[in-house]
């Protein structure tokens, strides 16, 4: 193999590396924060831009682009659905605590 392959393929597993420990990282943060809602959105959203990048590593090898945009189409839409999720809990009760969110539901 050439020289310059096996440099690529190097940093291609660096970075593949270095985003399943972000992913990680952003699965234990978001265990912690479960109680404000906000910041576990916030972490919701990091975790899915992790995501993102391995899919488009992982994709963009096998000529999937097509899959890659339907992927990015559903992550716009997660957002926005967090968005107005918070919006309406922050019109009913004024904070966005969880403890208060469970209390809604019995």
């Amino acid at each position: 193999m050439n020289n310059s392959v096996l440099f690529n393929l190097y940093y291609l597993d660096l970075i593949l590396i270095m985003n399943l420990i972000m992913f990680f990282f952003s699965m234990f943060m978001m265990i912690l924060n479960f109680k404000n809602f906000l910041i576990f959105l916030m972490w919701l959203e990091f975790l899915v831009l992790n995501l993102m990048v391995m899919m488009m590593f992982m994709i963009c090898m096998f000529m999937g682009e097509a899959l890659f945009v339907y992927f990015m189409i559903f992550c716009v839409c997660e957002s926005i659905l967090g968005i107005s999720m918070i919006v309406v809990m922050l019109r009913f009760t004024g904070n966005d605590l969880m403890d208060v969110f469970s209390l809604m539901i019995k």
